[in-house]
């Protein structure tokens, strides 16, 4: 879903889809990739994604597959 309010925008995914349960983090997975697909198509883009210490680790070596050169700061 999607709320709208002034300038600020606030997303969630629900982690439903076709009445299944989904595992936790794919829909997320997901929509990053899809955000990568469409907004740092290009051999000059810089994507930067910060992951939290709690990511699950599909989610990072997901994340590390989709961005061009991954460095970990």
């Amino acid at each position: 879903g999607v709320i709208d309010a002034g300038e600020g925008r606030v997303s969630w995914l629900d982690r439903t889809l076709d009445g299944e349960l989904r595992p936790r983090g794919e829909r997320l997975a997901q929509a990053i990739h899809a955000w990568c697909a469409e907004w740092a198509c290009g051999d000059d883009a810089v994507c930067t994604v910060w992951l939290g210490a709690r990511t699950p680790s599909r989610i990072v070596r997901m994340t590390r597959a989709l961005l061009p050169e991954p460095r970990v700061s």
